[in-house]
């Protein structure tokens, strides 16, 4: 959703919020074509197969909005550590998400040999805890996070943002923790907190945004700053949400990431800023 907020003349902010887990969460994503559901979950026991198509398509979240690759790149073996019971246009089918390495994906079960259809024994809910792929760092998610952003900034032209330290520490990481008990952008007066914030520590803008996200702590770092990232900028394109408008905007040259691991939930916020001589 986007929003104007004047502050002496005329400032802009634009919030973005999405949910998402890798838990019992259900995702909808639409476009003029076609509408994908799924339930994701983690499996209960890691799981082995050999690459049968290797010119299968493979998605980078279970919503199927990006295409990562083809399993070419994944090599003859992988391993698939959550599952997604998946309704696309009506049709229901089973989506694994597969790694190698550090590469990782959501592909259909059809593409992997010996893939039998899962019993109801093996979709549990999340035990909300870490599992052995890793242990959470907050600044290797936050750094691949800032990668991501000026990546997608470069390929439009666009000068990339750098982060603003004072930004983190008085608004991006107050928020992240705010959200433990208020998802959302909006205090009880529906006043919209990280501007609030920004000026109770004298940050001067011409323009602040946001986008929040949360999940479970179920993988590798890299592949969770992916899926945030991902989740923001390309589940958008079925929605008015703001957050890869948010990720482009060339008004804004300062930013900051924060994300916060809270037994097993992560909670991540962006903050986007700009000065009044940013382009």
């Amino acid at each position: 959703m986007n929003m104007k907020f004047n502050k002496v003349g005329k400032a802009v902010l634009t919030v973005g919020v999405v949910v998402f887990s890798i838990g019992l969460t259900t995702t909808s994503t639409a476009s003029a074509k076609e509408t994908v559901k799924s339930v994701t979950s983690h499996l209960a026991k890691v799981t082995t197969f050999k690459v049968g198509k290797k010119s299968a398509a493979v998605y980078s979240t279970a919503s199927l909005n990006h295409k990562e690759g083809t399993l070419k790149s994944f090599g003859s073996k992988v391993k698939a550590y959550h599952i997604s019971q998946i309704n696309r246009n009506g049709k229901k089918t089973i989506y694994y998400q597969i790694k190698t390495g550090k590469k990782s994906g959501w592909v259909w079960q059809g593409y992997l040999v010996k893939n039998k259809q899962p019993d109801k024994s093996i979709i549990k809910a999340p035990n909300n805890q870490k599992t052995e792929t890793g242990k959470f760092s907050e600044s290797v998610i936050d750094a691949q996070l800032l990668k991501l952003v000026n990546q997608q900034r470069a390929k439009i032209g666009v000068r990339p943002v750098t982060v603003n330290s004072k930004l983190f520490d008085k608004v991006t990481t107050v928020r992240a923790h705010q959200l433990i008990k208020n998802y959302s952008h909006f205090d009880a007066h529906n006043h919209f907190i990280a501007a609030d914030l920004a000026q109770k520590n004298k940050i001067n803008y011409s323009k602040l945004s946001e986008n929040i996200a949360k999940n479970n702590f179920n993988d590798d770092n890299i592949s969770l700053a992916n899926a945030i990232f991902y989740k923001y900028f390309y589940d958008d394109a079925a929605s008015n949400w703001g957050h890869k408008k948010n990720i482009l905007d060339s008004k804004v040259d300062k930013a900051a990431f924060a994300t916060i691991n809270i037994n097993g939930t992560v909670y991540n916020v962006m903050n986007f800023y700009g000065t009044h001589h940013a382009r």
